[in-house]
């Protein structure tokens, strides 16, 4: 069964790279969406202010308020998915549930409004890049004039592995 893992994290990155999904899975490209919200890991000196348990919800929460919108656009779209939600660093956390959910293929979203951002996005996708053995599709999204309504005009960038 081929797979294919979204990471969503709320941005409207995401949402471009979601919608890019809900385009391959109509035309029967793929079968099986993952939604991956990845966590930071917060223990330590954190947790001993607040609590385990306090935190432990605290991410939930802020996992379910990332993933909103992202399972909405599937929902719409009759698209059926699974939704993950892990800890750790982001890269790391990634490679890792690609390998452990067997997926065919990693989509990520990228923005390309400031050169921080840009810069900041491509080394993590450059080190997933690295970490894993499937072909990593990023989905950019150009910046909106000010003023502009609607979706951002993007492309998408699918190298193979």
């Amino acid at each position: 069964m081929t797979s294919l893992l979204v990471v969503a994290d709320g941005s409207r990155q995401s949402e471009a790279a979601l919608q890019s999904v809900v385009d391959l899975v109509r035309r029967g490209e793929w079968r099986t969406v993952h939604l991956l919200s990845v966590q930071p890991r917060i223990d330590g000196y954190g947790t001993g202010f607040v609590g385990r348990n306090v935190v432990r919800r605290f991410l939930q929460e802020r996992a379910e308020a990332e993933l909103r919108a992202a399972r909405k656009i599937l929902d719409d779209a009759g698209v059926h998915y699974r939704v993950h939600v892990r800890t750790g660093g982001v890269v790391e956390t990634v490679a890792r549930a690609a390998a452990d959910l067997r997926v065919n293929e990693i989509v990520l979203g990228a923005d390309s409004s400031t050169l921080a951002g840009i810069f900041d996005f491509y080394t993590v996708a450059a080190r997933i890049i690295r970490r894993v053995s499937v072909p990593v599709s990023v989905v950019k999204i150009a910046a909106r004039p000010a003023g502009a309504a609607g979706p951002a005009a993007g492309w998408q960038f699918r190298p193979s592995a």
